[in-house]
This record gives C-alpha cells, structure tokens and sequence, in this order.
C-alpha cells in the first residue's frame, strides 16, 4: 500500500499539479484575510479581487514560484534530493491544464462580484474615501457619485450633498452625511463578521452556562462584538449606583450571614459514634 503512495506522490504530474494548487491557495488565503479586515471598505475590497482576477489571467504565461520550481524538478526528475517518477501511473499522465485551471478559477470569483446593476457601487463609494482624493479638491468633486449613491439607495440627495462639500472643504465628516456611509458601511464585504458572531456564542455557551436565557446571550454577544474593550469599561458608577439602591457590601457585617455545616474534626468524630451506636 505505501510503495503504491510513494510511486504516486513522487510522481511527476502530481507535482506539478500539487505547485499549481499551492500558488493558487497562498493567493487565496491573502486574499481572504484582507477582506476579513473590519476597517475595510467597499471600494477596497472591490480592487482588491479586481487585482486578484488580474493576477490570475496574468498568471496562465507568467507560473507562480511553486509551479516553476515543479518545471525545473521535471527536467531533473529530482526535487529536494528526491527521485521523481516520469510515468503515467498516477491519473494516466493526465495533469491540470495551469491555462483552463486559471480561467475557470477567474470565472468562478468573477461571478462572486456585484451584479451588473450594483457594478458601479464600489467606483462611486471610492470618492467618500479622503485617501482617493487628489491635492485641494473643488467643490464639485465626487458630486455626480454621490447624486448616483443617494438615488441608488433611496437617500435624500440635496442634503447629503451639501453635508459632502463640507467634508471636502474641513475634511470632517459632518452628521449629514453619515445616513450615506452608514449604508455604504452595511454592504456586506465578505462573512467574517457571522463567523466571528458564533464564535463568540460557542464561547458564552459553553456546557457549564448552557442555562443562559437567550435574551442574556444575545447581550453578552452584543457586547462582545461591538462593545468596547474592557480596559475602558468604568465598574465606579455602577458600583456606586448599586449601594444607591440599597443593596449590601459583599463584607457588610449586617446582611444576612449562610448557615454552613459544621465540617471540624470533632464534629466528624460524633458523627460516626453515632452512626456506630445504631448500627449496633
């Protein structure tokens, strides 16, 4: 069983096809833990997967390091002081075209973009990023997006215009135009942030608290995913509202006192004699 492994893993199609799966899935990992940043914007992430489907047509004449390295372990037959097979034992000699592999990768992540109606959503939201703007905008900057944002989303477009010229003249974002960037905000970027909600709920609930109620759940979920930290958490004026209402001191003398049972030796000791003396 292990000599029919050996003969498959170094053969040289299944390295070949085992580099090109190994570019493809670092591409992807990077790709997906920039889109799991919270701070990331729609824009952002909307030229963030442009470049990565760019990357990928790129890559069907320009392989990645791995599939390279795989090429030159061909014409050795030895990769790493390892004797490689050229047979077609493994899969008939069949290996992944890298060309049809990348098309249909492409095709498949293209189809994960918004639809043709949305398409244009990122390219407008890009101009409510002060990063994007060039030297000393004019007033009029950005004005045909945001007209096109707020008719898109059902937003009152005169008013956040106005609340939009005032960001790019004191590059402070005035209460008129958060209605806009709250929306742009919720657009979902990718499922990180449900991912990290039942992880949070598997960490509350776990089977020594499973009597929680679902109401006490949900605010400890609350505030876990979007309170703040605990070293800003301030216990003083909850404490202090907690004597206003009359409650005791965990050393208050007065408040009623738990009635232990008395577990001293000697108490243990007249336990069993009386036990002896009625068993006989």
């Amino acid at each position: 069983m292990y000599e029919g492994l050996l003969r498959k893993i170094t053969n040289i199609d299944f390295i070949l096809d085992l580099a090109l799966m190994c570019d493809v899935l670092q591409e992807l990992a990077e790709l997906s833990t920039e889109l799991q940043a919270r701070d990331i914007t729609l824009y952002t992430a909307h030229r963030k997967i442009t470049n990565q489907l760019k990357l990928f047509n790129e890559r069907k004449r320009d392989m990645g390091p791995y599939y390279l390295e795989a090429l030159k372990a061909e014409k050795g037959l030895d990769l790493k002081e390892v004797s490689l097979e050229n047979g077609t034992r493994y899969r008939q000699g069949n290996r992944i075209d890298p060309v049809k592999f990348y098309d249909s990768l492409k095709a498949r992540m293209a189809s994960r973009l918004l639809a043709r109606e949305d398409a244009e959503i990122p390219q407008w939201a890009k101009v409510l990023d002060c990063k994007t703007w060039p030297d000393n905008p004019p007033l009029t900057f950005g004005e045909t997006e945001v007209m096109n944002l707020c008719e898109r989303f059902g937003l009152p477009d005169r008013q956040i215009l106005r609340g939009f010229r005032e960001y790019l003249s004191e590059k402070k974002i005035p209460s008129s135009l958060m209605p806009l960037l709250n929306v742009i905000n919720n657009i979902p970027i990718s499922t990180s942030e449900c991912e990290r909600g039942f992880s949070q709920m598997n960490l509350i609930m776990t089977p020594t608290r499973a009597s929680l109620q679902l109401s006490t759940v949900v605010n400890l979920m609350f505030i876990k995913l979007v309170g703040p930290p605990v070293s800003m958490f301030k216990p003083s004026v909850y404490v202090n509202s907690w004597f206003l209402k009359g409650q005791h001191l965990a050393t208050d003398t007065k408040s009623k006192t738990r009635n232990r049972e008395d577990v001293s030796e000697h108490n243990l000791m007249l336990e069993v004699i009386v036990s002896c003396t009625s068993i006989i």
